[in-house]
């Protein structure tokens, strides 16, 4: 008797060459060319959401493909890892993990490492200028209906989520624009909560995209790279994703209800 297929192994070779193919096909497209287009941290972002970290070093790998020099290498490198550890207060730090491990056995050489620490102890402002930025930021994504609300449902309820979103994910890095700019903030938001199917967050941030100076091209980019790894990586998503046409320009979209 032949033994049993492992169907789960089949399936798994099978994501991986659909998603490569995939990856390839975003690296090649002319506007894709420059080491910093936003178009690679945003595959590495739905990939790490998607549970598939370990693609993570194929994005880059075709990304470095296309890169002029070193400089251009480490920077695409640089940004890989700020979009990744600024997005884990989305999808987590197992998945963040199971992208690191891989995307640095991947460096060519060495000299292709780029270690900068952009928050180390010396460079962290003040607890209260943190949080002033971290609300500052919030207050242009969100707008001041919906963030007024939301600010003070969680004082009320739950003081430390509060801390956690102004002053850590808000304050320390998604505010932080030295690697990324805030659109493509905006974009990696995006990318990294269509697969964790959390559509009334990727409405939020739409809305925040938009607000941040970005326009419906850049929505769009995001949405697409995003859907396209949800079908090569086969998530499952049981909600209806927002449209953009949806969501930008209205002044409320945060409820209580979620």
């Amino acid at each position: 008797m032949a033994p049993a297929k492992d169907i789960d192994s089949e399936l798994a070779a099978q994501i991986k060459c659909e998603s490569i193919s995939f990856i390839r096909e975003l690296a090649l497209k002319t506007e894709n060319q420059d080491a910093a287009s936003s178009w690679y941290i945003i595959a590495a972002c739905a990939f790490t959401a998607s549970g598939q970290g370990p693609l993570v070093a194929e994005v880059y790998k075709a990304a470095i493909a296309q890169a002029k020099d070193d400089e251009a290498k480490r920077l695409i490198l640089r940004r890989i890892k700020e979009s990744l550890i600024t997005s884990t207060f989305i999808f987590g730090v197992p998945r963040l993990l199971n992208a690191f491990f891989p995307l640095i056995n991947s460096l060519p050489s060495p000299t292709l490492n780029d270690n900068t620490n952009f928050r180390s102890s010396s460079q962290i402002p003040s607890f209260s200028s943190v949080s002033a930025r971290g609300e500052a930021y919030m207050r242009v994504v969100f707008g001041d209906g919906d963030l007024d609300s939301f600010l003070q449902t969680m004082e009320e309820y739950w003081p430390d989520l509060k801390n956690l979103i102004v002053n850590d994910v808000y304050g320390m890095y998604q505010a932080e624009v030295s690697v990324l700019g805030k659109v493509e903030t905006s974009m990696i938001n995006i990318a990294s909560l269509v697969p964790m199917d959390c559509p009334a967050e990727v409405g939020w941030h739409v809305r925040g995209l938009v607000n941040n100076g970005g326009d419906v091209r850049e929505a769009e980019m995001a949405f697409g790279i995003a859907k396209g790894t949800v079908e090569v990586c086969r998530v499952q998503l049981r909600k209806e994703l927002p449209k953009v046409e949806d969501v930008v320009g209205k002044k409320r979209l945060i409820s209580r209800e979620g």
